[in-house]
């Protein structure tokens, strides 16, 4: 008996794989499932940033904050050098 690893980069192909290998009756066929990507902490850091500021959006659409103008936002960072 023979095993191989099969990867394939294309999702919009698996299924096309996953179907002919199975036509053949000789050939047994499990599907593993891809191993989580493990994150960075400045990966982390993003995530939570981008958590943040989905749950403030959410919060002003239920009109429970207001949300500083844009134009202030950059002034802001202008001011504090990160622009």
């Amino acid at each position: 008996m023979s095993e191989f690893v099969i990867t394939v980069r294309d999702e919009s192909k698996s299924r096309f794989i996953m179907t002919l290998l199975k036509e053949f009756d000789y050939v047994n066929v499990r599907r593993r499932k891809a191993e989580p990507t493990k994150l960075s902490s400045e990966d982390k850091r993003i995530l939570r940033n981008l958590e943040k500021a989905v749950e403030e959006v959410n919060l002003a659409r239920q009109g429970k904050i207001e949300l500083q103008d844009a134009s202030d936002y950059i002034a802001e960072l202008k001011k504090e050098g990160f622009l």
